[in-house]
């Protein structure tokens, strides 16, 4: 195996194991329990029971559909040892009402909850050097509270070869907490921090 497909197949492989294992279908037993109720489409074909499949027919008419959204939950994620308070799996999707028509338009995103910035940041930037470690390309920007890296690999065919990796204040979680003082207690107003990893769109 050559250094170039060595450092591809780590970059793909490092995706797959943040989302559970969801991309090369060898899911971890709790994602797995999960896509059995709410996206069986997902599933590997012998053991998913959705029913149907996608046949190619000239196109008269779209079928009717509905846009659905899916989160996963959890509190351990088991290829981190990173700290963080909560974790969600968004996947969200096209389904059709025709069974020749498969589920579409996949997009997959990853959130990671803190109630302190420097974990928050902590867990950003270990996330990132990470990432930085297969070499592939990246790009960030940065507005007031709002950071974002972006990776991909222009080597890779897989549709999961891009990830953007976020770090932000969670403005809709302001909440005010008292702090002692010597005079007493004050009012101060506090934020719970958010990493999110979003992979593009898919058809």
């Amino acid at each position: 195996m050559t250094s170039n497909s060595y450092k591809k197949n780590s970059f793909e492989k490092y995706l797959d194991k943040l989302f559970f294992g969801l991309f090369s279908q060898k899911h971890h037993k709790d994602l797995l329990a999960f896509l059995e109720k709410f996206v069986p489409s997902l599933l590997p074909k012998e053991i998913s029971n959705s029913g149907g499949s996608w046949t190619a027919y000239p196109i008269l008419k779209l079928p009717t559909y509905s846009y659905v959204s899916h989160s996963f939950v959890f509190t351990k994620h088991p290829y981190l040892k990173l700290k963080f308070d909560k974790g969600v799996i968004n996947i969200s999707h096209i389904i059709y009402n025709d069974i020749n028509w498969s589920d579409s338009n996949f997009e997959f995103d990853l959130h990671f909850r803190f109630s302190t910035q420097k974990t928050a940041y902590e867990f950003y930037k270990s996330i990132n050097k990470t990432l930085s470690s297969f070499k592939v390309d990246k790009k960030i920007s940065e507005y007031n509270d709002f950071v974002k890296t972006t990776f991909i690999d222009e080597k890779s065919e897989k549709y999961y070869n891009k990830i953007e990796v976020m770090f932000a204040k969670d403005l809709l979680s302001q909440r005010k907490v008292m702090q002692p003082t010597k005079r007493g207690v004050k009012f101060i107003i506090v934020y719970d921090y958010v990493v999110k990893l979003k992979i593009p769109k898919n058809i």
